[in-house]
Parts: C-alpha cells; sequence; structure tokens
C-alpha cells in the first residue's frame, strides 16, 4: 500500500501544491525578525502596508482564475484547440486585468499619503502583485503536473529570502524587500509560460475570447 501510495501521481501533486503554499505563506515569517530589526518599526510598517496593496493588486488580477481555468484545464486537456483558445483568452483577460489593477494601485497612491515620496515601494509592491496574480499555477493543477514548477517556484522564494537578508541592510531599503519577492516571482512564472506555450501552440486572443475568459 506504501509502495502505491508512493507512486501516485495524485499524491504527488498535492504534496506539491501544499509544498508551493506553505512556501508562500511560510518564508516570509523567516525574515520577519531579521526586516523587524533592520528596518524597524516604521518601516515594516510600510512594507506591510505595501504588501497589503500588492495582494489586492493580485487578486484583481488573478480574478478567480486559480478555479475555473483549472477546471477548464482539466476538461480539454486532450484538446488541443481548446487549450489554445484557453491559454490564450485567460492570459489575455489577465492582462486587461493588470491595466485595472494598476490604474486601481494609482488612485491609491494619490489617496494614501504612506506612498507620497515613496515611488519605489509602491511600484515595488504594484509589480509583486501583478506577478504575483499573473500565476500560471492553475494550468499546472488542471494539468496534474504540479511538481516539477512547484520545484522551481519553493527555488525561486528561497532565492527571494537570500536575497532580502544579504541585501536589505537598512530602512531606506524597504522597497527591495517587495521587489527580490516580486523577481522570485518572475522567473518562477517566466518558466511555467515558458512550459505552458512549448505544449500548447502560441496564439494571441480575440476580444470575443477575452470576453469569454471573463
Amino acid at each position: 500500500t506504501l509502495k502505491r501510495l508512493s507512486q501516485s501521481s495524485f499524491l504527488h501533486n498535492v504534496a506539491a501544491l501544499y509544498g508551493m503554499q506553505l512556501a508562500t505563506y511560510l518564508l516570509p515569517v523567516v525574515t520577519l525578525g531579521y526586516l523587524s530589526r533592520i528596518l524597524g518599526p516604521d518601516g515594516l510598517g510600510r512594507v506591510a502596508v505595501a504588501q497589503a496593496l500588492g495582494l489586492y493588486v493580485a487578486m484583481i488580477v488573478e480574478y478567480g482564475f486559480q478555479l475555473s481555468a483549472t477546471r477548464d484545464v482539466a476538461r480539454f486537456r486532450d484538446d488541443p484547440q481548446r487549450m489554445r483558445v484557453l491559454l490564450a483568452s485567460v492570459n489575455g483577460a489577465k492582462a486587461v486585468l493588470s491595466v485595472i489593477a494598476v490604474i486601481f494601485a494609482l488612485a491609491v497612491m494619490f489617496w494614501a499619503p504612506l506612498f507620497h515620496g515613496q515611488a519605489l515601494l509602491f511600484w515595488s509592491a504594484v509589480f509583486w502583485g501583478v506577478v504575483q496574480g499573473s500565476s500560471m499555477s492553475w494550468y499546472f493543477q488542471g494539468c496534474e503536473r504540479m511538481v516539477r514548477v512547484s520545484a522551481v517556484d519553493i527555488a525561486t522564494k528561497l532565492a527571494g529570502v537570500a536575497g532580502i537578508i544579504w541585501l536589505v541592510g537598512s530602512a531606506s531599503d524597504a522597497w527591495l524587500v517587495l521587489l527580490l519577492q516580486a523577481i522570485a516571482a518572475l522567473v518562477s512564472t517566466a518558466y511555467s509560460f515558458v512550459i505552458a506555450w512549448r505544449e500548447v501552440r502560441f496564439s494571441f486572443p480575440s476580444v470575443s475570447e477575452i470576453l469569454s475568459a471573463f
């Protein structure tokens, strides 16, 4: 029974997905003590508020495709044409949502005094949010092939933590925290994009396909 379980692709994918989620939420905790000492209460508070803005941006870009698109990939993964349209339409919709999210973030910047004179912190948060929302994990969940992309995602997050400990040395470096996390997420997302587009022929989505994705 144990041997059969160890060879189960379903359990491998579940373990990979949980591993990726644990890395997403636990690794920032690893850096919390270091950042609280280096940045001080004011700097750490600024990072926390900027990260909250980034999470709103990510939520707008992600939109719910993590559920709906995963389901559609599972349905149509044996139909190359449907998969091509699905990949193009979802990513086209996310591109539109990214523009909307940036406009939303700019409105927040003008409204919230915290971001006045903090352009680097603001744009690092927006960049991080857009990249987080652009994750391709929905495609690999639907295909039930999470192991490799999860390993890359965890590795890049670990690299991001190492970068924070190495490069963030004072309160003036607060913006680097989110920028380094964003770069780590970008590498992981770019890797996933390359794998997906190699498997599914690339195409630009039409307006009707984007609307269908919405």
